[in-house]
């Protein structure tokens, strides 16, 4: 029995390795801080570093709203606030809010992950 052959699928912009694959420092996943974390902010960290391989600049930054990151984590925002605020307490990531046009239009995070 012949195994089936794997379909390639392009790189992206970014150098993504892969479609449904994307890149973690194994020291960082397999230190023992991060395996203090809270499941939310292993959760989090690991959505967020999908996102840095897909979305950010020449120097890891991007940006995600807590309302976007919910819907697309399956967190609430209340625990993406909490899990955000750990991470960066425990040197994980980096972030600052940004508002853009005026303080009640667009209100987002610009994160950026430390390794």
């Amino acid at each position: 029995m012949t195994r089936p052959r794997l379909k390639k699928t392009s790189r992206t912009a970014k150098d993504e390795p892969e479609k449904f694959f994307f890149r973690g420092r194994h020291e960082i996943l397999e230190s023992r801080r991060f395996k203090k974390l809270s499941s939310s902010a292993i959760r989090l960290y690991l959505y967020l570093l999908k996102m840095r391989n897909r979305y950010a600049d020449e120097k890891g930054h991007f940006w995600r709203s807590d309302v976007d990151l919910a819907r697309d984590s399956g967190l609430t925002e209340k625990t993406i606030s909490q899990a955000k605020k750990r991470l960066k307490n425990d040197g994980f990531i980096t972030f600052e809010i940004a508002t853009f046009l005026d303080k009640k239009t667009l209100k987002t995070t610009i994160y950026r992950i430390l390794d």
